[in-house]
């Protein structure tokens, strides 16, 4: 359900910008007697875009993700400014209408009312921001999962929001440009912004689509509610784990995930990430970093001073030397090699 919904949201997205591109095709070359109502089509869908941005990144992060009525309300400005448009459109006479038209695809508005088209571009950047949040959310709730999060990045979704905030950032400047001195080049900037949007929609829509399914999702975050783990519990479960990370290290399976460690402990994968995150105040991909660099130093603190860090990394649970060199930084301050120099001088 979850992938269909994606689908159909970055579908009707894709719709709404090719309805926008072709009004602006249609008065790039002076032809308003065409456009009629549908002139009015580009600002309104304005109203339209943030809303599906935020909606698509909520039915990718989210497994469980249906589109509900409630959601209607992201949607309420767009119905409204309508349906008023609308009838606004529909009082006046023809001449008006052409005349109204004429002076809105020849630039003759006051910088006043001109200006008037802001507010759009703010609920779209409005979007945008929440959209970074529930990637953000996402990420924290992915740390706390899996020790390797390189397959679970989502960096193409940050590509996606990114792009379409440079589409939006451009059309602003590209709305303002006809009121400044370069008023004569407006009608190629238009031009060029036509081209720039179609190219970035396309990679955007390549982009989506031809992402694996790697996982189903992740569960709406609700952080340990209704917890019935007592400070005893935490305790004792702390102990558990860090026994088992002593023992048997665990650590060393790059592919360590919260689910596989708590069958290990026999213990409940939530209560896992809680006693992790309570009690030793680190997600449980930090907590598995941190096992990994403590190894990692003590491998490079013994007796063979030719072993390469490439093989240090590997015999530590890392698969990769930038996620090994990012965490060995993040904890030490220091990067691989500049902590054997320090051993070195020692």
């Amino acid at each position: 359900m979850g992938k269909r919904s994606s689908n159909l949201l970055l579908g009707i997205f894709c719709m709404t910008i090719s309805i926008s591109l072709s009004e602006m095709l249609i008065t790039i070359n002076g032809r308003y007697d065409l456009v009629g109502l549908f002139s009015f089509t580009d600002l309104l869908l304005m109203l339209v875009y943030g809303p599906l941005i935020y909606l698509y990144c909520r039915s990718v992060i989210y497994k469980n993700f249906t589109f509900e009525r409630r959601q209607l309300w992201h949607f309420g400005p767009f119905i409204v400014l309508t349906i008023l448009s609308t009838i606004n459109y529909m009082s006046v006479s023809e001449e008006q209408k052409l005349e109204a038209l004429q002076k809105i695809y020849t630039h003759k508005l006051s910088f006043g009312q001109a200006m008037m088209v802001l507010p759009f571009y703010l609920h779209i950047l409005v979007y945008i921001v929440l959209s970074f949040g529930q990637v953000k959310v996402y990420r924290r709730v992915i740390s706390e999962d899996f020790s390797d999060l390189k397959p679970y990045s989502m960096d193409w979704l940050i590509f996606l929001i990114r792009s379409f905030f440079a589409i939006t950032l451009i059309s602003m400047f590209l709305s303002i440009f006809p009121y400044t001195e370069f008023k004569q080049l407006s009608r190629y900037a238009l031009a060029a912004d036509i081209i720039l949007t179609f190219f970035i929609i396309n990679q955007i829509v390549f982009k989506a689509l031809k992402q694996p399914d790697l996982f189903s999702g992740i569960e709406e975050p609700k952080k340990y509610y209704k917890s019935s783990l007592t400070d005893i519990d935490k305790e004792a479960g702390r102990s558990d784990i860090e026994r088992l990370m002593l023992d048997d290290k665990p650590y060393l399976d790059p592919n360590l995930s919260l689910e596989a460690l708590a069958e290990m402990l026999g213990m409940k994968k939530r209560d896992v990430s809680q006693i992790i995150n309570e009690e030793m105040n680190l997600s449980f991909h930090d907590y598995i970093n941190r096992e990994r660099i403590n190894h990692a130093k003590q491998i490079m603190s013994g007796s063979d001073p030719k072993i390469t860090v490439l093989e240090v990394l590997y015999q530590s649970g890392f698969n990769s030397k930038s996620s090994f060199n990012a965490a060995f930084k993040k904890q030490s301050s220091q990067t691989p090699t500049e902590y054997r120099r320090s051993l070195l001088n020692k």
